[in-house]
């Protein structure tokens, strides 16, 4: 959470589904409970969509945010500052951003992290997943008229696991990642969304859900020694599904 150093220019409107847009409009931003020194640029801040699996061993999370084009913060649709939403995924994808108009040469970013942890400790281990559910999860660009899919950025799948024991897991990209993408050139300009589609199968204690929030650029986690470990030690560790 964090309060906005805003500049001359005010923003109108303080719904929460509009918090987004006041990133525009702001020099800085603070996190609550920090000092004025702590504040960080606003081009470092991102509205973001954070997906949880949760069962009676495991809560995994799905963490997308830090969306641009060619450099430029893209916003998200259907979203509402701290806001719960149960995800039950219909043919147009409720998780997307505002629609953005693409030309071929345009260039796309996302950062997403995954990881899960012991609901009661918070402890995280790689090593270990004892679960439930199948949890499934995809970021596509579709057409933003037609609903085609022009690309797929990434997919990922985490098997459900009666024991604990190293993980059933199928990622595009490491746990990790900034994702990158080039719009091809033989391609016509035209309007698109991101979408990131989320699934659950299995014995869940709670529906798969979604909570919308804002936070400091998460890219900051490519730098942590810690995260590039737990990374590096998923990839090593994990079994491929069969």
């Amino acid at each position: 959470m964090f309060f906005f150093c805003i500049s001359a220019a005010t923003a109108s409107g303080q719904c929460d589904s509009m918090k987004q847009y006041m990133l525009q409009y702001a020099d800085e931003a603070v996190p609550i409970g920090g000092s004025p020194n702590s504040g960080v640029p606003i081009s470092d801040v991102f509205p973001d969509y954070t997906f949880y699996s949760v069962s009676d061993s495991a809560v995994a999370k799905y963490w997308v945010s830090n969306i641009t084009h060619n450099g430029a913060r893209v916003y998200l649709d259907n979203w509402c500052q701290g806001k719960s939403v149960d995800i039950e995924e219909m043919t147009i994808p409720q998780s997307r951003t505002k629609t953005v108009r693409i030309s071929p040469g345009d260039r796309v970013k996302i950062f997403r992290e995954f990881w899960w942890y012991e609901p009661y400790t918070k402890a995280i281990n790689p090593g270990a997943y004892l679960g439930t559910t199948n949890v499934s999860y995809s970021i596509e660009i579709l057409d933003a008229v037609s609903g085609v899919r022009i690309a797929q950025l990434d997919t990922l799948f985490l098997r459900a696991k009666n024991e604990s024991s190293a993980p059933y897991f199928f990622s595009l990209y490491p746990a990790i990642a900034l994702i990158e993408y080039e719009y091809p050139t033989h391609l016509p300009e035209r309007n698109i969304v991101i979408a990131i589609r989320a699934r659950q199968r299995g014995k869940a204690n709670f529906p798969l859900y979604r909570i919308d929030g804002i936070a400091i650029s998460h890219t900051r986690d490519l730098q942590s020694d810690t995260w590039k470990k737990y990374a590096a030690d998923l990839e090593q560790l994990t079994i491929a599904p069969r």
